[in-house]
């Protein structure tokens, strides 16, 4: 569970995402699932598929200022919020829709394959990764 200011956001162990909260639009996009004005005591069950990632399990969800990112069982990076959209340049980010509102993948750093594990920052639009190359050296950086 995290718990921000202005959300509170649920990942259960079969892999459902729940979300409470006003600025669902941030992290989310265009769900039409906003409980700002509804019930402040219900959770709203996101699209299993809202991540895109398909069969390839998620293993680590991180959120941090307007965004969430999921890191998958076979080393797949994606992420959501359109604050956190806009802080990469192009050819970091990638979605069909080529737009801010929609989960973007996020290619791996230079001479790394794999994402292992993932760590928020609240205060800055970023999120901070473990990645592993194939010679099994692991090491971090700041995406975002």
């Amino acid at each position: 569970m995290h718990i921000e200011k202005f959300a509170r956001l649920i990942w259960t162990k079969d892999g459902r995402f729940f979300h409470n909260g006003q600025h669902k639009q941030y992290m989310w996009g265009p769900t039409k699932t906003s409980t700002a004005t509804e019930d402040p005591q219900r959770f709203v069950e996101m699209n299993k598929d809202w991540f895109r990632n398909g069969e390839d399990k998620i293993v680590d969800w991180v959120c941090g200022k307007h965004n969430n990112t999921i890191l998958t069982e076979s080393g797949k990076m994606i992420c959501s919020g359109y604050v956190f959209y806009r802080k990469f340049n192009s050819d970091m980010r990638a979605n069909d829709e080529n737009y801010e509102d929609w989960p973007f993948k996020v290619p791996a750093p230079e001479g790394y394959n794999f994402a292992v594990k993932a760590f928020p920052s609240y205060k800055k639009h970023c999120v901070f990764v473990n990645w592993k190359n194939d010679d099994g050296k692991v090491r971090s950086f700041r995406i975002g």
